[in-house]
């Protein structure tokens, strides 16, 4: 008797989430303009209506945190921290807390108080970009100079929301801008919206969200640095949702 009634359970188990399963369409979105380069947003939803609510939220999302990090834009809060040393910020923070420890697991490899050094090849990259006869490298002499400024330690955090720069030092994400976004969307989908399993390729920094059964992992390819094509793939089953 016992063995049947685990039987009749299981069945009921299996046959729901076959029915949740199939309540599920999978759904992508292209985005173009954030982080400047091309991004991906896939999701298991029940309807187009009910993903491009959410994709739209997700686009919202980026664009805010795109426009406050783009130390190029004259209204972007990063910029106005360069120019006037200071800024209250709660993205602002959390990425120089996100900064700062990914500079210790890298041993110093990823350092966002690079900026000084940085502007350097970005003005000689636009230089190029208009007059290609007139490319060239920074001068070495102007780049060792900038290259005293870019002490990590001199990203002074204050209280929950402040950011206070020292010893001239200016500040460059670019190298861990795409991440963090990444992990901003993974938090306000897992936390605000009803999002199951979804996928998020922003210019290579893929995160996830998987809901088994609707998902249960996400497969991603990783092509070769040698340009040898698809080196090897692996699963990733992202956080549960």
């Amino acid at each position: 008797m016992i063995k049947k009634l685990i039987f009749c359970f299981m069945c009921v188990i299996l046959l729901t989430s076959c029915d949740r399963k199939d309540e599920y369409q999978k759904y992508s979105k292209e985005y173009y303009d954030v982080f400047d380069t091309y991004s991906t947003f896939t999701a298991y939803c029940k309807s187009q209506k009910e993903f491009d609510e959410l994709s739209g939220t997700v686009y919202t999302l980026l664009k805010e945190i795109d426009n406050e990090l783009n130390i190029y834009s004259e209204n972007g809060k990063l910029n106005a921290l360069n120019k006037n040393g200071t800024i209250k910020s709660k993205t602002i923070y959390d990425i120089c807390k996100f900064g700062k420890k990914a500079y210790e697991e890298t041993d110093g490899s990823v350092n966002i108080a690079f900026g000084s050094v940085l502007s350097l090849w970005h003005e000689c990259r636009e230089e190029a970009i208009n007059d290609p006869k007139k490319a060239k490298l920074p001068d070495q002499k102007a780049l060792e100079r900038a290259n005293r400024y870019t002490d990590i330690d001199k990203i002074m955090l204050e209280g929950e929301d402040t950011v206070r720069l020292e010893g001239g030092v200016q500040l460059d994400v670019g190298a861990i801008a795409k991440g963090y976004a990444a992990d901003r969307v993974m938090d306000m989908l897992k936390s605000e919206k009803d999002a199951h399993s979804v996928l998020l390729n922003l210019g290579g920094n893929v995160a996830a969200l998987n809901d088994d059964p609707i998902k249960k992992s996400w497969k991603i390819g990783i092509e070769d640095p040698r340009g040898e094509g698809l080196k090897d793939s692996f699963e990733i089953y992202g956080r549960s949702a």
